[in-house]
């Protein structure tokens, strides 16, 4: 059987395992530079080329079990590969709370909520800008993530699924509005709501928690810039799972092009 069939059905089996890209064509040089060596030595000592051939590949293994395994050594090498439901799911919320939090103490720290304030009047820079940071900054990391995790899959489909799923919710679930004060202090307001599908599932746990979450309900729902900016993450991930389908047909492309014009 030729060469080509077997690194097609590599790479398929690569591929299903979350492994694409610059890796798993390194994955394929080695493989099929060992078979060339296995091939090689099996003629020398008088086996028929074709039988050899076949032998060698036999004697590599079944795809889906160097696929596997290839998978296994990657997420060993990697702490988000080890712990995918730590890195996937743990690990997207605490940062999200985290950089939530820091944004939200900073802002009512300048605007002196709740505590004294070393700044003695508002400035109008934080009244406009802080939102769009605290509204704009968590997705726009959430997006960077993403693109890593895509570009190095430690952890395979999982990790980036649950990643992908996670953040979409978490990047767009708060919203801040600052009212500047207009009639001395005491006179404006700091507001954070909820909005978007993650907005809407915080409301559903309130509600079911007891607390009144009609409110939030419909303020989750009336976000539709927060359900797009969730959009274009899933939309992000669902290309990506598609990512290593265009690859493989480009680079078969490329050499089944090369060929003929060899030939």
């Amino acid at each position: 059987m030729r060469e080509d069939f077997h690194v097609m059905q590599l790479r398929k089996a690569l591929r299903r395992r979350g492994v694409w890209g610059r890796r798993a064509e390194s994955l394929l040089r080695d493989w099929t530079e060992h078979v060339r060596e296995d091939i090689a030595r099996r003629v020398e000592e008088g086996t028929e080329s074709g039988v050899a051939e076949k032998a060698a590949w036999l004697a590599l293994g079944a795809p889906d079990v160097l696929a596997l395994h290839a998978t296994h050594e990657l997420s060993k090498g990697s702490w988000l590969g080890r712990h995918p439901w730590l890195a996937g799911v743990a690990l997207p919320i605490l940062g999200w709370m985290g950089l939530s939090g820091v944004l939200l103490f900073f802002c009512a720290w300048f605007l002196g909520v709740g505590a004294e304030s070393p700044v003695q009047s508002v400035n109008p820079a934080v009244v406009e800008w802080w939102p769009r940071i605290f509204n704009g900054l968590p997705w726009g990391l959430s997006i960077v993530w993403l693109a890593w995790v895509a570009r190095r899959m430690p952890g395979g489909w999982r990790l980036l699924g649950m990643t992908t799923g996670v953040l979409a919710l978490c990047s767009t679930a708060l919203h801040m509005s600052i009212q500047a004060p207009v009639s001395g202090p005491g006179s404006g307001q700091l507001m954070v709501g909820v909005q978007g599908p993650g907005g809407l599932l915080l409301a559903v746990l309130a509600r079911l928690l007891g607390g009144s979450g009609f409110g939030a309900w419909s303020d989750s729902v009336s976000g539709p810039f927060a359900w797009a900016q969730s959009a274009v993450l899933l939309i992000g991930g669902i290309l990506v799972r598609l990512g290593p389908t265009v690859w493989a047909w480009s680079v078969e492309g490329t050499r089944c092009a090369g060929e003929e014009s060899g030939g």
